[in-house]
């Protein structure tokens, strides 16, 4: 049987289109420690300290897999960049983050959760930050979870970037994160990708990727989501807007995570406002 995962993105872009098309399609393992939501698909943090005033951030991911059924993400945060520390600069930030999986799927994917925090960014050099934050972290009760709410502090390291390279438009995009939690026994929650493909631009504000991935994500918490390595082969299409952008990617896993679904498929919106 055919495995179709539909997900609905909306993250920050900040910087040149370049970087944001790079992020469209990558992972977090902050996100799987719910500092982003906890799916690990989920592409870097772009937030910037380049602002010098505060701003909205809103990311939501929505996805349908053949054994999981729905899974929703969804973060908003407001960043206030507050000083420089040399060559690193430093932003607070509130908000919260909603984890949810629909019932009736036939594998637990992760917690139902609600997530309100506040925390601070270093960013060292673009593309390289460490968020440290706390908050409450309230499993909601629903699909027979028990309810509780535990306070919930972590510290994440994302590290990504693009590389154009050749006499054509060949690219080498890589991601990295780790995620430690102190509430869980056996941290950090990780995750780590490189894709090497070939990039079209039909269009000053379309581009199109096909590419081949190494994806690894490795939770050793059930409540975070599941454990995940796999080689990849797919295509990927980007739009850009302002400070808007959506990307549509389908890809092909070798082998496959689960036992059903040769096709897995993405779909990502995002802004900052």
């Amino acid at each position: 049987m055919r495995q179709i995962k539909v997900a609905i993105m909306a993250m920050a872009l900040v910087g040149l289109t370049q970087s944001v098309m790079a992020q469209s399609q990558g992972g977090s393992a902050e996100a799987a420690a719910s500092d982003v939501p906890a799916t690990l698909s989920m592409p870097m943090d772009s937030s910037t300290l380049i602002l010098k005033k505060g701003f909205f951030d809103f990311y939501s991911e929505s996805s349908y897999y053949y054994d999981y059924d729905f899974v929703t993400d969804s973060r908003l945060r407001y960043y206030q960049p507050v000083t420089d520390l040399g060559s690193i600069g430093v932003s607070a930030y509130i908000g919260a983050n909603i984890q949810y999986q629909s019932p009736g799927a036939s594998e637990k994917y992760y917690d139902n959760t609600f997530n309100p925090n506040v925390g601070l960014q270093f960013q060292f050099v673009p593309g390289v930050k460490l968020n440290a934050q706390v908050g409450y972290r309230t499993v909601t009760g629903m699909n027979d979870e028990p309810r509780q709410t535990t306070w919930d502090p972590r510290l994440v390291f994302s590290a990504g970037d693009i590389l154009m390279w050749g006499m054509t438009r060949n690219f080498t995009e890589g991601y990295l994160e780790s995620a430690f939690v102190p509430r869980l026994d056996r941290t950090p929650v990780s995750l780590v990708w490189i894709k090497q493909g070939y990039r079209w631009f039909p269009k000053a504000k379309l581009s199109l990727d096909a590419y081949g991935e190494g994806y690894q994500r490795v939770s050793n918490s059930e409540d975070l989501g599941p454990t995940i390595t796999e080689w990849r082969a797919g295509g990927r299409s980007t739009w850009t807007e302002k400070s808007w952008n959506i990307s549509a990617l389908v890809y092909h896993p070798f082998p496959k995570h689960v036992s059903s679904g040769e096709i897995e498929g993405l779909v990502t919106l995002g802004g900052q406002f």
